[in-house]
């Protein structure tokens, strides 16, 4: 049997992955199962994309932290099997994955011997993260919901609290749930961020055949590969082989115009990171009104007073440094939901661990 803690834990991080590091411990300190656990996730993002580590590091926690970074700290406890189910909760606005009830295994490549998952979204195909489930081991279960928060109907509620009957949770919110920016656009500008989304645009397979997807997935990997070439070889000067790729001329452009206005602050490998994020849809950008934030917070507590168990802890991402929460409302927002989860829980116990860093 889990132990229980005397005041509910709230631990405030700044980057999202660093919440990881307080549900291990938790599971270290029994107040966690190890196994079967919940994620109930109010963010802008999905954050399910998957580390590039060998499966097996997953399990080495110095070289999995590592590893993580804000958008994909989640599908490592999902592989080691902390996590069977997450439920993401989004503003409208927020269009990464289609609300719905999904279904998937996530296991190790029989091959390469990475993550990867047996869910065909183009969330996960755009990032050549998807293999059939006759192409992995070590498979685990993972059920995972989407949900939109503009209205609320009492089948959400009632199924919102079938997934979390009788089992341990971690109430899980970014605080760019409740307003959100794309610091990518903004800092890439318009320019350059069309030029460099037409061409990191992802093409999806005709159908889910798996001939299909095994073209398309081979296509986009040869892709990214020759992208991030063709930036490497820019920024060191040695790019005679690439001149006479089809978009050797745009990225060229797109290097130089940035580096002019940008200088250090960009560089090829984060030019391909920032162009891997424009497929479609790109991530969200909406700066909420005061109104709009106060509507996400009645929303937040209709959902979660709707729940007839209390989560083992909770765990907030500021997402300040990095902008994709404004930085003129983020402490604001995080006031307002701390004083909505007193309310709820009414004992609680705040760590402002962002304070330390």
């Amino acid at each position: 049997m889990s132990r229980k803690y005397d005041k509910l834990p709230v631990h405030i991080v700044e980057y999202h992955n660093d919440a990881l590091e307080h549900i291990y411990k938790a599971i270290g300190s029994k107040h966690l199962p190890f196994n079967g656990t919940s994620l109930l996730h109010f963010d802008a993002h999905p954050d399910m994309i998957i580390p590039d580590i060998s499966a097996d590091h997953v399990f080495d926690k110095q070289k999995l932290f590592e590893s993580l970074s804000i958008e994909n700290w989640i599908t490592p406890a999902l592989y080691a099997g902390h996590f069977d189910t997450v439920v993401w909760m989004k503003a409208v606005w927020a269009k990464q994955i289609c609300d719905g009830n999904y279904q998937f295994k996530i296991g190790r490549h029989k091959e390469n011997s990475k993550i990867c998952v047996s869910f065909s979204d183009n969330y996960f195909l755009s990032e050549c993260l998807y293999a059939d489930e006759n192409s992995m081991d070590n498979q685990k279960e993972v059920k995972f919901i989407v949900k939109s928060c503009d209205v609320i109907g009492a089948d959400d509620l009632s199924e919102l609290n079938e997934c979390f009957k009788f089992k341990a949770y971690v109430l899980d919110i970014d605080l760019d749930f409740f307003s959100t920016k794309n610091p990518i656009k903004v800092m890439l500008g318009q320019k350059y961020y069309k030029k460099l989304k037409s061409i990191y645009e992802f093409v999806p397979p005709i159908t889910k055949e798996k001939a299909e997807i095994d073209s398309s997935l081979k296509k986009r990997e040869n892709d990214l590969i020759a992208y991030k070439s063709i930036l490497l070889g820019i920024e060191q000067g040695d790019h005679q082989k690439w001149t006479d790729h089809p978009v050797f001329d745009d990225l060229h452009s797109i290097y130089h115009g940035l580096f002019e206005s940008l200088g250090d602050e960009i560089d090829a490998c984060l030019l391909h990171e920032f162009g891997c994020t424009t497929d479609d849809p790109e991530l969200p950008h909406h700066i909420s009104s005061d109104e709009e934030i106060e509507s996400l917070l009645v929303s937040f507590e209709t959902y979660v007073t709707s729940l007839e168990s209390f989560p083992t802890l909770v765990t907030i991402s500021r997402s300040s440094v990095d902008d994709y929460c404004p930085a003129d409302q983020v402490d604001k927002i995080q006031n307002l939901v701390v004083d909505r989860l007193s309310k709820i829980f009414e004992n609680i116990q705040v760590f402002c661990h962002y304070k330390q860093n």
